[in-house]
This record gives C-alpha cells, structure tokens and sequence, in this order.
C-alpha cells in the first residue's frame, strides 16, 4: 500500500535526521547567509570534496561537544564552525608567528582572561573542553557587548576595541557596512560559506561523512597521581586517540 510505503519513507527520513549531527547543525543555523561575493569565493575555496574531507575528519571527535556546548548556551550553530576557520579543528594548530594556538586559537593574554593555564607543561588553549568553553564565553560577551553574532564573530578575531571603533566611525552595527581590516572582512564569509556547504553539500558534490548524533568522548577527572600509560590502560585508549583528546600536555 503507497499511503504505508511514504509513511515508511517519512520515519525513516526523521530518523535519519535525528540521528545526524548535520541535521542538527542545519536546524541551529540562525545567521543571515548573504552570499556576498566574499562567501562565493570562500565557498569555491572550501568547497573542493578532497578538502572538505580532511576539515571533516579533523572536525569529528570535537564537533558533537561544540554543538553541545553551544545549543546549552543558546549560540546560532554556525558559529561552531570557528575552529575551522581558525585551525581547521586542529588543537595542536599554533599561528605562522607562534602567538596563538589550540582549535580555538587563543592568545595567551585571551586565555588566561577565560581560565586557561598556561605553562611549561600545560596549555589548556590546546584543551578542547576548556577552550571551547572559554570560546564560547567570549563570543556570548561580544554578543551582549555589541548586540549582533556578526559583530561578535568579527571581534573575535579582531578584537573588540577595533569592532567598536569601526562600528562608531560607521555609525552603523551592519557588519557589511564597517571599514575592516581585510582578514575581518573575509572572516564571516568564511563563516557563512561553510555553514552553505553543510546546509547543501549535493551543491558543490560534497557527501558528508556521517557524523553520529552522539558523544564521541566522555569527560573525566582522574586522580593526579595516576600515571598517563595507566590512564591510557584503564581508559583502554591508545596513544594517538590519548594525543586527540587530551593534547594540552606539553610532556
């Protein structure tokens, strides 16, 4: 019977859905997605399926916690696509002048602002609860500081002072109309063009790797006396899994 044949289709399709953390990203998407001659060309740029795939292979085991971290605190889920523009969802990444690093690329100023340790043998930039909390804390306050997620995303990576005196000069808080530096100005865009790509991969013959709707690792908080190859014994990770996941220790 047809009418039982698409009710079939239907359920299984919402299924799928829910257990898909694209649909999930898709569904908290919240920003304008202009397609500016910035976001064509940046869609262009990262939508080559050879690159995509590495962005995706290095976004999986962090991207089910960020999503997570971000729905809790009511942040549009395009704004979990940060880490790629900043580091390609690398916590190792450290910038061409070694000045910032981790996923979320912190200073170390930024970082201490928002709790993080940093020292000879610790880098909590390089944590990925830490900084992604820390992350989204800042974005939340440059939210309330300027009252725009555009505003927020450019003050992320240019800082607040600069948005600020830009949005002045402008008189404007349109993001589109500022004088920005040119790494700000392609900034969002980037932003933008990832989050086109997911909401229509079929568009650039992109096929998403399929990213389960649930937790790829679990946070726990061993003894400090416990030895790393025991952690790693009991934990029953071994060491490139160890290094993924835990990659703030310098030693």
């Amino acid at each position: 019977d047809i009418l039982g044949d698409n009710l079939q289709k239907i359920n299984q399709a919402q299924l799928q859905n829910q257990n898909s953390l694209w649909q999930r990203m898709r569904d908290g998407f919240a920003l304008e997605h202009r397609q500016t001659k910035e976001v064509l060309y940046w869609e262009k740029r990262y939508g080559s399926p050879k690159y995509f795939n590495i962005i995706m292979q290095n976004a999986a085991p962090y991207l089910y916690f960020v999503v997570t971290e971000m729905e809790r605190r009511g942040i549009p889920l395009e704004l979990a696509l940060i880490p790629i523009v900043e580091s390609t969802y690398n916590p190792n990444a450290v910038s061409p002048a070694a000045v910032s690093t981790g996923m979320w690329q912190f200073l170390a100023g930024s970082g201490k602002r928002f709790g993080m340790t940093i020292n000879s043998d610790l880098d909590e930039r390089k944590d990925i609860v830490k900084s992604t909390r820390g992350a989204i804390t800042y974005l939340q306050y440059l939210h309330d500081l300027f009252g725009s997620w555009e505003l927020a995303i450019a003050a992320y990576n240019w800082g607040e002072g600069n948005i600020n005196n830009a949005v002045t000069s402008a008189n404007s808080k349109d993001f589109y109309s500022l004088d920005v530096r040119d790494v700000t100005k392609q900034y969002i865009p980037k932003v933008i063009a990832l989050a086109s790509i997911i909401q229509n991969p079929e568009r650039f013959g992109i096929t998403l790797t399929n990213l389960p709707n649930k937790p790829y690792f679990a946070i726990t908080y061993p003894p400090s006396s416990v030895a790393v190859s025991d952690f790693m014994n009991q934990a029953n990770m071994d060491a490139t899994i160890n290094k993924k996941l835990n990659p703030q220790y310098n030693s």
